[in-house]
């Protein structure tokens, strides 16, 4: 067995060299410590997305422009993922095989392996992206997929390939304990698996990237991918006397025979048509969600609407440094629809409207900058020849009976001042930009709640309690989707799973705060619209109720008459002022003669409404001569007696 001494990244990496022209083979043990061995044979990643999200992230790292992941549905008996980045070096792929856990990346000494930037170890080598990996154990996210993978990586400039075979070792807890019994005073490295590396020659010396081939994916994987439990559910012949048996998914990719795992029993039943193109698949794909609002689900759910195939596409989407489906909600502007606030940075401080005009989007006024990476700069994944974009929406959105129908976006900015934290706990520098955007209906539900950005990618899913948000605002919490974009900090709090945090971290207890503030602010301009639009509301449902019994009434007036002639105007003044306006000619009534004590009562727009309808039964009985020749004390009385019983109370 060779052991792993110090040097033994380079001298594998120098016989990797040695045997390039003779096509033999050279082999090795795959090393790691005792914590990252315990950690990955626990099972850090719980979701095969798990795993495809970090050869994402791996092959953004490495500056690729496109990834392509092939995923052999509904079989899934490999799984290939090809990226047109960097590729590595025999002594890159020599140090990962040999210290798993050990990353180079983001650190000062890299020895030259070309994997990160050489100025800036937390750039990319070429494109300067912000990595995003960071703990050197992504590739071996692979192990929740199977312990049999493949890589091919290939340099620019280098005239050959490399080409490893690695099978990797699972330890039980026995195991694991017995290992791990001795108190040594640096980190064990244990035996992770084997890797058989050879040199494969290659002339076209202008290609580069990297292929992870899995194979033999685990039986769980695959009935996870399959969705097979849910459809055991759904054909089992007991469920049929249940009062809700199991449903199907809306869409999937089909059943495979639950005996062979071969034969597909079921065809699929996907959003979009076989000739469409990558784009055109994951718009429908994201559009059919929208759709399924009030089909069957009043709120419809992704787990209800997809199987755990198209589940994965969609989690994917929302993890990658991927464009948004339609546009960034930065770059949202007049024509979209959309009323903007700023968010304070204050203690008390209140969110303000940014009026934006012409072709001025919300970046613009607002100072917002995220992404940071430089627009040219593409990065495309694809998934079974489907393009994949960030699946949030922000408009063409479900309408509800909300008072309030227009979206609101709040968004705001902060790089706080650390320096009271004491150095050694303060995690860095912070920096994020954020958006709370609120719409009578988030789609789909799992979209409700906060996502947390590093360097533009996530591992989590939205978390549904805005960080933990005490105050009980569950109805409009219900109606927020929100993002916050971390451009510098908080990669320290992040937990080796890279889909949870440290909570005691003092940049996640800064945004923590941050969040719970603005939220507060959302709340308190929420309500304040919501009232204003419900009096506007009810300001122009009185003005269509008094229009409408004018016409009423002025009908009748010219029916009458035969005239073209307008009727007389009638209003309602004080009673001072009664005879004063009848010298000048109007005809009016005095309000406290006329109207009931309950109409004297309301406020001015509602007391007016009831004056309209007086008004109009005075023209009405005009119209018939009904007071030609009454005197008015006489006309009052009866106009009186007819407005009590009509909208008098006791």
């Amino acid at each position: 067995m060779t052991s792993n001494t110090p040097n033994r990244t380079e001298e594998f990496a120098q016989e990797l060299l040695d045997k390039q022209d003779t096509g033999k083979e050279a082999k090795t043990v795959i090393a790691t410590s005792d914590r990252v061995l315990a950690r990955i044979t626990d099972g850090i990643y719980r979701q095969p997305s798990s795993a495809l999200r970090e050869l994402i992230s791996n092959a953004y790292d490495a500056d690729a422009t496109k990834v392509e992941i092939q995923t052999d549905a509904p079989r899934f008996g490999k799984i290939t993922v090809r990226d047109d980045g960097n590729g590595m070096s025999p002594e890159a792929l020599s140090n990962l095989i040999h210290n798993i856990g050990g990353s180079i990346k983001r650190t000062v000494v890299n020895d030259g392996y070309g994997i990160v930037d050489a100025e800036d170890p937390t750039l990319s080598p070429v494109k300067k992206r912000k990595l995003i990996g960071k703990i050197g154990i992504g590739l071996f996210a692979v192990s929740q997929l199977t312990h049999h993978f493949q890589i091919i990586t290939k340099r620019k400039g280098d005239n050959f390939r490399l080409f490893a075979d690695v099978i990797l070792k699972t330890y039980t807890e026995d195991e694991l304990t017995n290992l791990t019994k001795k108190k040594d005073k640096e980190p064990r490295k244990f035996e992770t698996g084997t890797a058989v590396v050879k040199t494969i020659k290659d002339p076209n010396i202008k290609a580069h990237g990297t292929d992870i081939i899995l194979l033999k994916l685990k039986k769980h994987s695959q009935d996870l991918l399959r969705s097979r439990e849910r459809w055991e559910k759904v054909l089992a012949p007991e469920n049929a006397h249940e009062e809700e048996p199991a449903e199907p998914p809306a869409y999937h990719i089909g059943k495979l025979d639950l005996k062979d795992d071969k034969t597909i029993r079921r065809a699929s039943a996907l959003p979009w048509n076989k000739n469409d193109t990558p784009g055109q698949k994951f718009s429908k794909l994201t559009r059919v969600v929208i759709e399924q609002v009030g089909v069957q689900y009043s709120n419809p759910k992704l787990e209800n609407i997809f199987d755990n195939y198209l589940k994965t596409i969609w989690t994917l989407s929302l993890s990658a440094p991927l464009p948004y489906a339609e546009k960034h909600p930065f770059d949202l502007d007049f024509k979209d629809g959309i009323r903007a606030f700023h968010l304070s940075n204050e203690q008390t401080g209140q969110a303000k409207e940014i009026h934006l005009s012409g072709a001025k989007k919300i970046r613009d006024v607002a100072g917002l900058e995220v992404p940071l990476k430089n627009p040219k700069d593409r990065f495309e994944v694809y998934l079974d020849e489907i393009s994949l974009k960030r699946p949030i929406m922000f408009k063409g959105l479900p309408q509800t009976s909300h008072a309030i129908k227009t979206p609101l976006i709040f968004v705001g900015k902060c790089s706080p001042d650390l320096r009271k934290i004491p150095e050694d706990i303060r995690g860095g520098e912070l920096s994020f930009e954020a958006y709370l955007f609120w719409s009578p209906k988030i789609v789909p539900v799992e979209h409700r709640g906060v996502l947390l950005r590093i360097h533009d990618a996530s591992g989590a899913m939205f978390d549904e309690t805005f960080l933990k948000y005490q105050v009980s605002e569950q109805t409009r919490l219900r109606q927020i989707t929100a993002e916050i974009f971390v451009k510098e900090g908080l990669d320290a709090a992040l937990n080796i799973d890279r889909e949870s945090f440290n909570y005691a971290h003092p940049h996640y207890q800064f945004i923590t705060k941050w969040l719970h503030r603005s939220i507060r602010q959302f709340t308190n301009k929420h309500k304040k619209i919501g009232a204003e639009v419900r009096g506007e509301k009810k300001s122009e449902e009185l003005a269509k109720q008094r229009t409408r019994v004018k016409d009423i009434a002025e009908k009748q007036w010219r029916r009458e008459k035969k005239s073209e002639e307008e009727a007389p105007k009638v209003t309602f003044v004080p009673d001072k002022k009664e005879k004063e306006e009848r010298a000048r000619g109007k005809r009016v009534f005095s309000e406290t003669k006329i109207l009931p004590s309950n109409i004297l009562a309301l406020n001015s727009p509602a007391r007016s409404a009831h004056e309209q309808k007086i008004e109009a039964l005075v023209t009405v009985l005009d119209a018939y001569g009904i007071l030609e020749d009454m005197p008015f004390k006489k006309q009052e009385i009866l106009i009186k007696a007819i407005a009590d019983i009509f909208l008098g109370v006791d």
